[in-house]
């Protein structure tokens, strides 16, 4: 049963790699860690009030983990 399930998820991932060639692309053009940060700040300011820290910090995080950047 594992094995089966292996072999699908495989087959799946192959698959979405071939019909989305854009991916591997992106990959290599990813934003340095400073453009990054840069990017999501402007995002940020323009859609967080500067008093709500908290939800500042967490829009933060997951802008760059978009961007794949953790923090």
């Amino acid at each position: 049963m594992i094995k089966k399930m292996g072999i699908v998820v495989s087959g799946a991932a192959i698959v979405l790699l071939i019909a989305n060639p854009g991916f591997a692309v992106a990959k290599s053009k990813r934003l340095t860690l400073e453009q990054a940060w840069a990017v999501c700040k402007a995002e940020i300011d323009r859609n967080i009030p500067k008093a709500d820290h908290s939800a500042r910090y967490s829009a933060g995080g997951a802008c760059l983990l978009r961007h794949g950047y953790r923090i």
